[in-house]
């Protein structure tokens, strides 16, 4: 179960890392992926999202280094790699869904606010889906590191959603504002 838990790790960034080389999104276009990055850098809940996900990397890392996946299936495995599937299915739905995909929490010119496919569900999918890998990669694995890079990631994304929301609504005012009590932030019918 091991060489799984790796191929769906790939298989979860594997559409962001597609949509991030041909972006389409705007200024992210004109910038660059790696401008994006740096930016974020300066940005403390960007910090703190990308430190839980680098934590849930390493600690997946250090994990099967140290021999602590089972190579059998187990009742924790077959549990994470759900959650995990569940997570690598709904980034790719959700990147496949949104045209004006931003690292950073931007508005550009002519963003379209996106409320069909994942997101008529939940405003935040690519959020849900991060705190599924989070949680999968910590069920699956079950050491501290983990589950600790995971509640950061639950964390992280959920003050991103927050300061995300803050922009969409100055720009998108009462439509936004409807489509925020009508569907819930990263749990469906929680608003």
């Amino acid at each position: 179960m091991d060489i799984f838990l790796v191929a769906l790790q790939i298989s979860f960034f594997a559409p962001v890392l597609i949509r991030a080389a041909g972006n389409t999104g705007g200024a992210a276009e004109k910038t660059g992926i790696l401008t994006e990055i740096a930016a974020s850098a300066r940005r403390p809940v960007m910090v703190l999202h990308g430190i839980g996900l680098l934590l849930v990397w390493a600690g997946v890392m250090f994990a099967l280094m140290e021999g602590r996946v089972s190579r059998m299936v187990t009742v924790r495995g077959t549990l994470g790699a759900v959650l995990l599937l569940c997570a690598a299915l709904l980034m790719t739905w959700s990147i496949v869904a949104l045209r004006s995909w931003r690292l950073l929490p931007i508005v550009d010119p002519g963003h379209e606010l996106c409320m069909t496919g994942p997101y008529g569900v939940v405003r935040h999918p690519m959020y849900l889906a991060l705190d599924l890998l989070g949680l999968g990669s910590a069920v699956w694995v079950g050491t501290a590191l983990v589950a600790v890079a995971a509640t950061l990631l639950v964390v992280g994304g959920d003050l991103r959603a927050r300061r995300e929301e803050k922009a969409l609504v100055e720009v998108f005012g009462d439509r936004y504002r409807g489509y925020m009590m009508r569907v819930g932030r990263t749990i469906p019918f929680l608003y």
